[in-house]
Order: structure tokens, then C-alpha cells, then sequence
């Protein structure tokens, strides 16, 4: 049996949805509602930190936990994202105008303040509290994407665009558009950041949201997020038959290549490829 242990109401609906595909192989808990210590069979982590015991666990109650201190998660990501800054008595002559601050904690395009000098800094700063935030450049971008990961596979590439390209923010709370993409169009050097960004933070289920510096052309992961949104039927049915996978087969080795087939999770290698909206 797999069990999808979510926080949040929010959540829950798009985890039951899955479930549903899962012919009776995968439950739905909510982890406020837990009274036991150990759950049997596998355990996915939607987002929830909650301490519980399984046979099998994808997602770590600590990385999780990690993983939502989007600060903490930003430097254990050194080197793959945008340059980070959270000390503002060391590092407020290194800042970059115009730049992000951005709290600790935060969904979607939340607590999200534009500054174009260190006057507007300061003042987001005390929106935000003492240390409760990160500050990091505003990367001009030519591309972005969303990829998700299980077991440092990748599973599914989406590419993101806005019609108003100099929007910050293209997600879809934003106004942002969105396209799968065909395995063989994946963008590879964003991938294999993807993976290593889930590698950092011990990772195995996640979405990566990836952007394309316009200038240097180097991939730079802005976060991981373990609750990803699902909009399409057949995600939800692609996402029940790889979580019934995990359960009955072997741990895959991490993706290291060059090519989709090196990255691509062996669940969907010999699938058909195809490209649809959302």
C-alpha cells in the first residue's frame, strides 16, 4: 500500500485525485489526523514534516522541513541558484539592483518585494522581521520551466512563459501559460540542476521551478517544492502508476547523462512521448 501523507486542505483534494487512479493501491492521510507511529508500506511525503515511521518513505520529515525554509533550502542550494544573500550586517554592499526579498516562508508570488535601491530594501526588511528573509538579484530570464523529480528521475518537463515577458513571476498565479514538453525537447542542463538542487536538499519527490539566465544562458533553480500543483487527467494517472512502481520494484539509480534517456525515470522510458497544454 502507498500512502500520500499531505499537510494542508488545500492539498489533499489533488492527492485523492491520484489516489483514485491507484485502483485501491494508494490512500490518502491527512497528517493531522495521525495517531499512530508507523504506517505500513510506503509513504510519500506531500509536503508534510510530520515524524511517522514506514517501511518505506520518499521524502524525509527533514527534508521537507527543508525544504519549505525557502532561506535554508537557498543556501544548502549554493552554487545552483541565483546568488543569495541573508546577512544584512556583512552583505549589504554586495547587492544587486534591482533585487527579490523574499521571506523565509512563502507560496506562489507571495512576500515577494522588488527593490530597486537599498532605501526600498530596508523597508522590506522590517515588513519581514529581523532574519526572516533572503535577498537575491533579479536574473534577466529567456526561459523558464518546471520539472519534476522522483527518485532523482525526471518524470515530467513543463515550460513556462508569460505574454508580458517582463512579468518576474510566470507561474500560473501570476498569469503565466504553460506546456509540457516532448522528452526529446527537455532541457538537459536544467534537468540534471533539477536533480542535483533534490540531490542537495535529500529530495525524492519534488518539483523544481528552473529559469534560463539570458545573458549566460546557465541554468538557476529558484526552489524545490514538495505540494506541486497538478492540473491534467493524465498526470494524476502517470503519478498513481509510478508511485504503485516504487512500491514493488528497486530504487533506481540517481539520472547522470547528457541525454532525456539518462534522466528520464525508467517507469516512462519505453512510453510514447507527447506534448499537451497545461
Amino acid at each position: 500500500m502507498v500512502t500520500l501523507l499531505c499537510h494542508g486542505r488545500q492539498i489533499a483534494p489533488v492527492c485523492q485525485r491520484v489516489a483514485n487512479e491507484g485502483k485501491g493501491k494508494i490512500q490518502v492521510l491527512r497528517d493531522t489526523r495521525i495517531n499512530s507511529a508507523k504506517i505500513e508500506g510506503t509513504v510519500i511525503r506531500w509536503d508534510s514534516k510530520h515524524p511517522v515511521l514506514a517501511d518505506q518513505t520518499f521524502n524525509t520529515a527533514e527534508a521537507v522541513r527543508l525544504s519549505r525554509n525557502k532561506k535554508e533550502s537557498r543556501l544548502a542550494m549554493s552554487g545552483l541558484c541565483p546568488p543569495t544573500w541573508t546577512s544584512w550586517l556583512h552583505q549589504r554592499k554586495l547587492y544587486q539592483y534591482p533585487c527579490i526579498v523574499r521571506g523565509r516562508r512563502h507560496h506562489a508570488a507571495q512576500k515577494f518585494h522588488v527593490c530597486n535601491n537599498l532605501k526600498e530594501v530596508e523597508a522590506a526588511l522590517k515588513r519581514l522581521g529581523y532574519q526572516k528573509w533572503y535577498i537575491s538579484p533579479i536574473v534577466p530570464k529567456e526561459l523558464e520551466y518546471r520539472i519534476f523529480v522522483f527518485q532523482g528521475r525526471i518524470i515530467k518537463c513543463v515550460r513556462r512563459w508569460h505574454t508580458d515577458p517582463n512579468q518576474i513571476a510566470w507561474n500560473i498565479a501570476e498569469g503565466g501559460k504553460s506546456v509540457r514538453l516532448l522528452r526529446e525537447s527537455w532541457p538537459i542542463e536544467a534537468c540534471q540542476a533539477a536533480i542535483l538542487a533534490g540531490h542537495r536538499l535529500k529530495l525524492d519527490w519534488f518539483a523544481a521551478d528552473v529559469i534560463i539566465d539570458k545573458k549566460t544562458n546557465v541554468p538557476y533553480v529558484l526552489e524545490l517544492n514538495t505540494a506541486p500543483g497538478l492540473g491534467q487527467d493524465k498526470t494524476f494517472k502517470r503519478l498513481a502508476k509510478l508511485f504503485i512502481w516504487a512500491d514493488e520494484n528497486p530504487k533506481p539509480t540517481i539520472g547522470k547523462g547528457n541525454t532525456w534517456q539518462d534522466l528520464i525515470h525508467p517507469k516512462f522510458l519505453k512510453e510514447k512521448s507527447e506534448e499537451t497544454e497545461g
